[in-house]
């Protein structure tokens, strides 16, 4: 571990070789070093009950349960280029936000899908998932809604759909391409990387499925791949793949790597005192080489690759 940040902190992501982090208790956003954890420089901010930032563009929201905020703006300066208001709230971490170039999209809290034209703000479109419903322990039936960010793929933005399904909505009109999954799968967390769409189900469950059409491609269970002295570790969110291995974090602080399409147990590390990763906004931001990502403890771990092996076991 090369440093860590205290508080009810965040990572939003990468810009400009800077790591972007949601401070919570200050309402503020800070660019930080990398190498060190420096605040390099801090601003308040609208919003940041849920943020992304991608090129040019960084997108901001709040509202949990109420009337939820949209701000789209310049991550250099974090100055307003427009915002919506719109009538249903935002879920801190199991709403999306997704932009592109030339699209925002924004999933809300009644299962809504929002459209925005990135550049002005302007609304091309609204869809729904709230069909793809989910059932609580009391029999319940509930809407679906969208889970963590988006990814955009191919002209479409593909969707964790709380509880149960992965959906693909065109980005033109918000026409359902495909949708996968059902009872009693639960979708946890996906990551789009190349033509490829990586799910992370409950208690280790796993499938790649093809970007394009939907189709399940791989299967297997992660937590079966696992040594006897890491077995219980609870892999959870946030999923990270790269071009060989695929990361889990875990409901005891463990990040755990497989191979990405054998599913093979590589290696797992706890940092000192780290405890559940299945935080707030759970995601990994890599930038560097590194990997930034906050946990339970409220603080943020950033890892860094070595010369020596990974170490396989931290209890």
């Amino acid at each position: 571990m090369l440093w860590r940040s205290d508080g009810r902190n965040f990572p939003v992501g990468w810009w400009d070789r800077r790591l972007l982090l949601y401070a919570g208790e200050r309402k503020s956003v800070q660019w930080i070093e990398p190498h060190s954890g420096r605040i390099c420089h801090e601003t308040g901010v609208p919003g940041g009950c849920v943020s992304c930032v991608s090129g040019e563009r960084w997108v901001a929201g709040t509202g949990y349960k109420e009337q939820a905020t949209i701000w789209c703006l310049d991550p250099r300066d974090a100055t307003v280029v427009w915002s919506k208001t719109l009538d249903e709230g935002l879920h801190p971490s199991e709403t999306g936000l997704a932009v592109t170039e030339d699209t925002v999209v924004v999933g809300v809290h009644n299962g809504d899908v929002f459209a925005f034209h990135a550049p002005t703000g302007d609304q091309p479109w609204t869809s729904s998932v709230a069909d793809l419903t989910w059932r609580r322990l009391n029999g319940q039936v509930e809407p679906g809604r969208v889970r963590d960010r988006p990814s955009v793929f191919g002209g479409h933005v593909i969707l964790d759909v709380y509880d149960h399904y992965v959906v693909s909505l065109a980005l033109g009109d918000g026409s359902r391409a495909w949708a996968w999954g059902g009872p009693p799968f639960v979708v946890r967390d996906g990551q789009l990387l190349d033509d490829k769409y990586y799910v992370l189900g409950w208690a280790g469950e796993y499938r790649i499925l093809d970007a394009g059409t939907g189709r399940e491609v791989f299967a297997t269970d992660l937590g079966r791949q696992l040594p006897r002295d890491l077995l219980g570790i609870g892999l959870a969110p946030p999923l990270l793949v790269t071009s060989s291995h695929v990361l889990a974090g875990s409901e005891r602080g463990h990040v755990t790597a497989f191979a990405r399409d054998t599913g093979e147990f590589a290696w797992s590390y706890r940092p000192p005192g780290g405890e559940s990763t299945e935080y707030g906004p759970y995601r990994f931001v890599v930038g560097d080489q590194r990997i930034y990502f906050g946990d339970a403890t409220f603080r943020i771990r950033c890892l860094a690759p070595t010369a020596k092996k990974a170490p396989r076991r931290s209890c």
